[in-house]
């Protein structure tokens, strides 16, 4: 597992403490992020020499996004990101929109 998990995790529990209340002020939230570790199979290399990544999972890109947040817009931009998409696309619900 790469290191990555851990900004993942930080962006997923800001997201939680910024965004989502309990419906009661009594309680509290508490987030607990489990790891479910891979099968002997999926490690063994496969015949297969390319592998396809997930639409979400890829880098390098240039993407168009329509965003339908209330703070947003309706609005549709076009951006470039080095980022996974995922990534991108999850800042921008944790930022907001993006700042010229």
């Amino acid at each position: 597992m790469s290191t990555e998990y851990k900004t993942d995790e930080s962006i997923i529990k800001d997201i939680i403490q910024h965004h989502v209340k309990p419906t009661n002020e009594e309680y509290t939230l508490s987030l607990i992020i489990y790891y479910k570790t891979k099968k002997t199979s999926q490690l063994l290399i496969k015949n297969k020499t390319t592998m396809k990544k997930p639409l979400l999972q890829e880098d390098h890109v240039i993407y168009k996004h329509t965003c339908k947040v209330e703070d947003c817009g309706p609005q549709t931009y076009i951006g470039r990101t080095r980022t996974t998409l995922l990534r991108r696309l999850t800042c921008h619900l944790l930022n907001g929109t993006i700042k010229n």
